[in-house]
């Protein structure tokens, strides 16, 4: 779990995920971290919490990823304390979940794939 407090954060305006690098926010231009966000209330970044999990490939699973496992597609939400996962029927903790989940996407871009599972 020694990654569970990293973040990443969606650019509304550009429609990409942004790193340190690409990173200005506030209305005088200045940049930072996306740690920093969290004392910002801005409004063209959405930020997103690790899981402290990891996918069957080793890739960190955030708030917003979009997961498959087995037939089912599935979204990480933060809910009642704890991360979730959201299918068209139910919403369980991630931690319940099998170790065979792959994430296949994001809400941001791959919309979509929630909306052909349904």
């Amino acid at each position: 779990m020694q990654n569970r407090f990293k973040f990443r954060a969606w650019d509304k305006k550009e429609g990409k995920y942004v790193d340190d690098d690409d990173l200005c926010f506030d209305t005088f231009g200045s940049c930072g971290s996306v740690y920093q966000l969290l004392e910002f209330d801005d409004p063209d970044y959405l930020l997103e919490q690790n899981t402290g999990v990891k996918d069957k490939n080793g890739k960190l699973i955030y708030e917003g990823d979009i997961l498959q496992n087995g037939d089912f597609i599935r979204r990480v939400v933060y809910a009642e304390g704890q991360f979730r996962v959201v299918g068209c029927r139910d919403c369980i903790p991630l931690y319940l979940c099998n170790d065979d989940l792959e994430i296949v996407g994001n809400i941001h871009e791959n919309l979509e794939l929630l909306e052909d599972n349904k």
